[in-house]
């Protein structure tokens, strides 16, 4: 297949681009009013969430400032934890992030509609963005659930987090620090608000995190005949100091018509401890025949740097973005101790260094199309260029995306949403998903929505290109006759509200082919081999059901329960790495208006966990309490304290250490 667009698709492309839609986060008909839809003035914020929430198809949850502010979560792990239907776990690499059962690698992460993934293997996709997060700029989280495909195309297929940053309103100045059992850091934050027709956001981050000792372990076994041999490696976290900078900046050049321009940089020097035992056991024997003790070093940089235009006119918003990624990745794996007599401490065991840069163009168009119609287009144009040593070449990917979605209000009480995306890869050509999503009112307060779309994810370059020795005992593989993933999803839910009571109850159901993995080949040249297929298809369903009850002017309940049903389909073998069941049980308490002080008790259960850890598979369970008090002394001056997991709860399969204490305080000029 050919490796380069054609000109002629490149031209309709760019063409296309310059007059491109991107679809509007959520969507607010008033059903008291005139059943008109309306291009929404500006973008989502806290005061307007919940109504364009309600009426969006999709299942969406927006975390705002005001929760943010209230949990002082200093990591987008503690901002997420408590989302509905939103697995987080903890894992040596950094999270476990999973949405409606999905893998790790098939949920999208975005910072403000900008795509920021950089690692690219099944395993390590995401695990490292949680921490990757400057969270003293992020103003709100949104989070759909569910195949988003026909919008964001490749990835999307179990949902999308997007992290909106800060855009102060009026100047200020904010200085703050946080502190845990687990790291410490510090930030600024400088507003300009508006000033004539300037206004920018600079905030800069300093963490130190600890080394917590070793979390947990992983067990590689072989077969031999009527024997084994086994590789049991226990690991520590990754640890040490992450630095952050970001500056966005706007500039109005007339009414409705505004430049943006943004430079985010991010800095990991970081380690981590790893021990191997290799085991031979037979019937009658078993014994450790050799030791080894690994320090792995990691020296991360990312730059993203980039441009928009945006405005609005009497046909709606429009808007033209370019933005450029480099990341660099230099990794060092040293002998610390070995039995053994052809290694010494000290000795280089292995390397992995990559240098990704990915370039985008992207815009959108909306057009009111009469009363009762919104037409969104959109495009996007990405070339993504990997240099690594793990790949067998290095690696040009080019991808372009066209797709239209129309919301259209086919009765007072009914909103349709269709939607359709074409994607184009130079690898793997032609893709088309699509996705209908109802939202129909069954009186005022109360409202059934569903959805029925397609989804894929295409292989990466690490899965198809993939050559790599890793510590001396694996070598991996890829494989250029990937396909890519696929996924055809409908859920149906209900969600009322009435007084101080509100539910939400949910199904959602998934089928999964071609998902990618990777297969034990053998022993070659003394190295464990393993080789990238399309192994599995599977099919995910479940149950999310939503319950918040206000109790007085002060407190509040809120309940969330997920089933979850996920099953190799060829096998009948449960999927790894979810829970059966998963509950969060909250009370908060908020008398921020008279003494300031805010509170939220939660409790959160993972039953029936299935996890695979190497050959060590099985069923664990978790529960912990957290508690997280928050005091606003005055406009200026606020601190928070937490307990994470207060009676320490500890489980080697999920990498849970126990308890976490922590606190932060912050000022405002």
């Amino acid at each position: 297949m050919s490796k380069f667009i054609s000109k002629k698709k490149s031209a309709l492309i760019v063409a296309a681009l310059c007059g491109a839609v991107l679809p509007v986060n959520a969507y607010a008909a008033d059903t008291d009013t005139a059943a008109t839809v309306k291009t929404r003035d500006v973008v989502v914020t806290a005061s307007r969430t919940e109504q364009e929430v309600k009426e969006t198809p999709s299942a969406v949850e927006v975390i705002t400032h005001e929760e943010l502010e209230r949990t002082g979560a200093n990591t987008l792990t503690e901002a997420l934890k408590m989302a509905t239907d939103l697995n987080i776990t903890q894992s040596a690499m950094g999270n476990n992030v999973s949405l409606r059962g999905m893998n790790n690698n098939q949920t999208l992460i975005l910072v403000n509609g900008r795509r920021v993934r950089t690692e690219d293997t099944n395993d390590s996709a995401n695990k490292y963005e949680l921490n990757r997060v400057n969270m003293s700029n992020v103003d709100h989280i949104e989070i759909v659930r569910g195949t988003v495909s026909s919008l964001y195309g490749s990835d999307a297929m179990g949902g999308v987090i997007n992290i909106i940053t800060k855009k102060s309103a009026a100047p200020e100045i904010t200085v703050g620090n946080d502190w845990t059992s687990h790291e410490k850091d510090g930030y600024f934050h400088v507003g300009s608000g508006q000033q004539g027709k300037w206004s920018f956001d600079i905030d800069a981050k300093y963490s130190d995190t600890k080394n917590w000792g070793y979390l947990g372990s992983t067990d590689q076994v072989i077969s031999l005949g009527t024997g084994t041999y086994s590789m049991l490696t226990n690991t520590t976290n990754q640890y040490g100091k992450r630095y952050f900078f970001n500056f966005d900046g706007r500039y109005d050049l007339s009414e409705n018509k505004e430049l943006d321009f943004f430079f985010d940089y991010m800095k990991e020097d970081l380690e981590s401890q790893s021990f191997t035992s290799h085991i031979v056991s037979t019937p009658n024997y078993s014994a450790t025949v050799l030791t080894a003790g690994y320090r792995n070093l990691f020296d991360h940089e990312r730059w993203t740097t980039g441009l928009g235009y945006k405005g609005k006119d009497h046909l709606g918003d429009y808007e033209l973005r370019v933005y450029h990624t480099r990341f660099n990745k230099e990794q060092e794996v040293y002998y610390s101790s070995y039995s053994g007599k052809l290694h010494s401490a000290g000795d280089l065991s292995s390397t992995d260094d990559m240098t990704f840069n990915s370039t985008t163009i992207d815009g959108k168009r909306s057009l009111q199309m009469g009363n009762n119609q919104l037409l969104t287009l959109g495009g996007e144009y990405r070339l993504e260029k990997y240099d690594s040593t793990r790949l067998t070449e290095e690696s040009d990917m080019k991808y372009a995306a066209l797709y239209a979605q129309d919301e259209w209000l086919a009765g007072r009480n009914w909103l349709l949403i269709p939607s359709v995306r074409w994607d184009y890869s130079d690898v793997f050509g032609s893709k088309v998903t699509a996705k209908l999503g109802s939202t129909y009112h069954l009186s005022k307060n109360s409202r059934l929505k569903a959805n029925f779309g397609s989804a894929y994810r295409a292989p990466t370059a690490s899965e198809l290109y993939m050559d790599w020795s890793h510590s001396g005992y694996a070598y991996i593989l890829g494989n250029k006759d990937l396909r890519p993933e696929t996924a055809v999803n409908f859920d149906i839910g209900l969600e009322a509200e009435q007084g101080r009571t509100s539910g939400k109850l949910s199904y959602f159901h998934n089928k999964v082919k071609e998902m990618i993995d990777y297969e034990y080949q053998g022993v070659t040249s003394g190295l464990y081999t393993y080789k990238y297929y399309n192994v599995d298809n599977a099919t995910i369903q479940g149950l999310e059901a939503e319950a918040k009850q206000k109790l007085g002017d002060k407190f509040a309940l809120r309940s969330t329960y997920t089933y979850l049903d996920a099953d190799n389909s060829d096998t009948g073998e449960r999927l790894a790495n979810r829970a059966r069941h998963s509950v969060k049980l909250m009370l908060k308490f908020d008398d921020a208006a008279k003494s300031g002080v805010t509170a939220t008790l939660w409790q959160e259960w993972l039953l029936n966990y299935r996890y695979e850890l190497g050959e060590d598979v099985g069923t664990t369970h978790l529960n912990t309490l957290n508690l997280v008090v928050n005091k606003k002394f005055n406009d200026s001056l606020s601190a928070y304290v937490g307990i994470n997991n207060i009676f320490d709860e500890q489980d080697t399969n999920l990498f849970a250490d126990g308890r976490v204490w922590r606190g932060g305080m912050k000022y405002t000029f």
